[in-house]
């Protein structure tokens, strides 16, 4: 079910999760952290982040956090053959 959290890295502030983990799973493993998962979504105890970043979720909050584009760093995709995908944010220059 694809639903693991990988990695927490609290000093970088980034974490590894698989598709199916749900947006208040993540939330609650990172609060005792001090840091969370923005957009806050009404559906956010039923939400994946594979549905958060398919749909590029927002909600309450994403004018001052930004959408879910705004927090992937990188994914790694499996195609339909077989085949992986690896892609990264890309971010401007100023």
């Amino acid at each position: 079910h694809m639903n693991n959290i990988l990695e927490i890295n609290v000093e970088e502030r980034w974490v590894r999760v698989q598709t199916g983990v749900v947006k208040d799973q993540l939330n609650a493993a990172l609060k005792p952290h001090g840091l969370f998962f923005a957009p806050e979504l009404s559906t956010s105890n039923r939400a994946t982040i594979g549905g958060m970043i398919n749909t590029d979720a927002s909600g309450q909050g994403s004018c001052t956090y930004g959408k879910t584009r705004d927090h992937v760093l990188e994914l790694t995709t499996v195609l339909l053959g077989g085949s992986y995908v690896n892609s990264q944010a890309f971010i401007a220059a100023p």
